[in-house]
C-alpha cells in the first residue's frame, strides 16, 4: 500500500475508506491488497474530483456509471430513458467541472497580476 499512497498522495487511511465506501477495489492475497493500475488511477481520479468539490455520493455516482460504461454490450442494452438520464447527469458534471475551471483561471488570472506588481517593483 505505500507505494499506492506515494503514487496518488493520498493517505492509508483515505484509501482504505474509499474501499469501505466501494469506490476502488482492489484485489487481495493473504497477505495485504493488491492494486493494480486500474485502481491506482481510479484513486487518482476520485482525488481531482475531490478537488473540484464532488462530493462522495456524487463521486460514487460516477465511480458506478464508469463501471457500467466499461462494455458496449452494457451500453447498447441501457433503455432510452437510462442512456437520457446518464446523458443528463453527465452534462450537468461537465458544466459543474467547467463552471469551477472558470473560477480556478479568474482566480490564477488574479495571482498572476500581483505576482506581477510584485517583481515590477523596484528593487
Amino acid at each position: 500500500m505505500n507505494d499506492v499512497v506515494i503514487r496518488t498522495g493520498l493517505s492509508k487511511d483515505t484509501i482504505r475508506y474509499y474501499e469501505k465506501l466501494g469506490l476502488v477495489s482492489p484485489s487481495r492475497d493473504e497477505y495485504a491488497r493488491r492494486y493494480n493500475e486500474k485502481d491506482i488511477e481510479r484513486l487518482s481520479h476520485i482525488q481531482k474530483l475531490k478537488h473540484l468539490d464532488y462530493s462522495l455520493k456524487e463521486i460514487q455516482q460516477l465511480v458506478e456509471l464508469d463501471e457500467r460504461l466499461e462494455t458496449i454490450e452494457a451500453i447498447e442494452t441501457m433503455s432510452v430513458q437510462d442512456r437520457q438520464n446518464i446523458e443528463k447527469l453527465l452534462a450537468d458534471k461537465i458544466k459543474h467541472t467547467q463552471h469551477k475551471i472558470g473560477h480556478l483561471n479568474a482566480s490564477l488570472g488574479q495571482l498572476l497580476l500581483m505576482h506581477q506588481k510584485i517583481k515590477d517593483l523596484p528593487k
